[in-house]
C-alpha cells in the first residue's frame, strides 16, 4: 500500500475513534447496529436483507459522521466569530448545525424503516409459531 494511503486510512480511523469517543450518537447507533446484525443471523436473512441493512445502515454512520465533522466546523467558526464580537451570525450558525442534525435524523428513519420492514415478518413468523 502506498504511503499516501496508509496515512489516509490512519486519518480516517483516528477521526473515526474521535467520533466514538465524543459523539454518544454514534456510540448508539453502532451498539444498536450491532444487535440488529447478530438478530439478522439468527433469523437467517435473505441476501438482499441482509444488503439492504448494510447499505442503510453504512449510509446512517457516514452521514452522521459527516454531521459531526460539520458541527465540530460550525463551532470552530462560532468561537471565532464570538471573540471577534461578530454576534450576528450566531443564527446562521445554527441553520448550519440544524440542517446537518436534520440530514442524520432522516438517514436514521430510513435505517428504522428498512429495520422494520425486514424484521417485523421474521419476528411475527417466529412468534406465530409459538402462538
Amino acid at each position: 500500500m502506498p504511503h499516501d494511503l496508509l496515512q489516509s486510512a490512519r486519518h480516517a480511523i483516528a477521526g473515526f475513534l474521535r467520533a466514538w469517543r465524543g459523539e454518544r450518537n454514534v456510540r448508539l447507533f453502532l451498539l444498536g447496529y450491532v444487535f440488529v446484525l447478530f438478530l439478522g443471523l439468527l433469523l437467517d436473512l435473505s441476501k438482499g436483507e441482509w444488503f439492504a441493512l448494510l447499505i442503510t445502515g453504512g449510509m446512517f454512520l457516514s452521514v452522521e459522521l459527516l454531521n459531526t465533522s460539520i458541527e465540530y466546523v460550525a463551532d470552530i467558526v462560532d468561537d471565532h466569530l464570538k471573540a471577534a464580537h461578530c454576534t450576528h451570525n450566531f443564527e446562521d450558525m445554527k441553520m448550519v448545525k440544524d440542517v446537518a442534525a436534520a440530514a442524520s435524523l432522516v438517514s436514521f428513519l430510513i435505517v428504522a424503516g428498512t429495520v422494520v420492514a425486514i424484521f417485523v415478518p421474521h419476528i411475527s413468523k417466529v412468534l406465530g409459531d409459538r402462538f
